[in-house]
């Protein structure tokens, strides 16, 4: 548009204007360029800066990975453990109950110990001895 309008004012004989729109029209191609050339560095720019962001997002996937992983270990490890402990715990119970002797029976049966022989009328007699 520029141009032609050079080539308008030259053909009519105006010199210094032709001049005036000739530089100007130099001058925007001169920042066109400039434009494109920062807009490719930008360009550049984003994508480096993308490219370090997937890196970092995929660090910390690899390191999400990895406190999983630690935390099922170590949870497995202390099921492990805890389950030790109460396997002592059980054999050190029973373990004592094997040097005292043999437990009796303490299920009820009407009323009465299944060991004790009665026939359960000790109900009846606890009144019969507090009013002695």
């Amino acid at each position: 548009m520029i141009q032609s309008a050079s080539r308008l004012v030259q053909t009519l004989g105006d010199h210094s204007r032709a001049a005036e729109l000739e530089n100007l029209h130099l001058e925007i191609g001169s920042r066109i360029r400039d434009m494109e050339l920062n807009k490719n560095f930008l360009e550049n720019r984003l994508d480096e800066q993308l490219q370090a962001i997937s890196e970092q997002r995929a660090e910390l996937d690899r390191k999400e990975r990895e406190a999983i992983a630690t935390m099922l270990q170590e949870d497995q490890e202390n099921k492990m453990l805890i389950g030790s402990f109460l396997e002592d715990a059980v054999n050190t119970t029973f373990g004592r109950l094997d040097e005292i002797g043999p437990v009796e029976s303490t299920n009820m049966v009407n009323g009465a110990h299944e060991s004790d022989g009665n026939d359960g009328d000790e109900h009846e007699n606890v009144g019969e001895h507090e009013s002695m």
